[in-house]
């Protein structure tokens, strides 16, 4: 380490000679300039020629601190020399070791990092289809309403105009369960519901019940037409 740091120096002594000198030594040098870039340049290179140097001879400054440490008050230690460079040993030995189990876990943390860097990424597409999918539901939810609702209520409708409640009650649930209606659509079935459930004759209770029972999941806050299928019920 020392032949290179002097053959470091001695690399700098001639960079110096051959670089700065001959600007330092010509009729405009401006003395300042030439000297903080000096200043700049050097700082940069010795600064990551020690800095690496001092990583790659850390483990052999370790021990030797370590020697120093323990020979330190060697007047009044009594512990033999060698004894003191065998504990030094095993402190760096397990300093060492302590050191490549701290880098292992260092490794493993930033691979399991990337692990779930890349999980990240996959559940993020993941999502995205998720929503493609959404959209395409909706469309078609869309689509079905346009066909699907017109069609039940279509179907609906026959049946009350031929007074088949039960069905009709039946075919409404359903209805219900997928679409919402409309208030116009609402009214329309009412109209309808109430011109087949009229002429039912009072005797016939089944079919009223039946017949109010629809008016009633219709307009469930009718009063008029719950109190017509209590009667019905009774």
């Amino acid at each position: 380490m020392l032949a290179e740091c002097k053959a470091r120096f001695d690399g700098t002594k001639e960079t110096f000679a051959n670089i700065y000198l001959p600007k330092l030594q010509s009729l405009e040098a401006d003395v300042e300039e030439i000297r903080d870039q000096f200043d700049e340049n050097f700082s940069k290179v010795s600064r990551e020629f020690f800095i690496k140097k001092y990583y790659e001879h850390q483990e052999p400054l370790a021990r030797l601190e370590t020697y120093e440490e323990l020979l330190r008050n060697d007047a009044t230690n009594s512990v033999d020399i060698k004894e003191c460079i065998t504990v030094a040993d095993k402190a760096v030995s397990r300093e060492t070791d302590f050191k490549q189990h701290i880098e292992n876990l260092e490794s493993e943390v930033a691979q399991r990092d990337e692990t779930l860097s890349q999980q990240a990424v996959e559940i993020a597409k993941l999502q995205e289809e998720l929503r493609k999918l959404e959209s395409i539901r909706a469309g078609l939810s869309a689509e079905l309403a346009l066909y699907e609702k017109p069609r039940q209520l279509n179907a609906i409708i026959d049946l009350l105009k031929n007074a088949d409640f039960d069905e009709a009650n039946y075919l409404f649930a359903e209805l219900t369960a997928k679409f919402s209606l409309t208030a116009k659509e609402r009214k329309r079935l009412e109209v309808i519901a109430v011109e087949s459930v009229r002429p039912i004759p009072a005797s016939d209770k089944s079919s009223n019940r039946a017949g109010y029972q629809f008016l009633v999941n219709l307009f469930p806050e009718n009063k008029y037409y719950q109190n017509k299928l209590a009667s019905y019920s009774s």
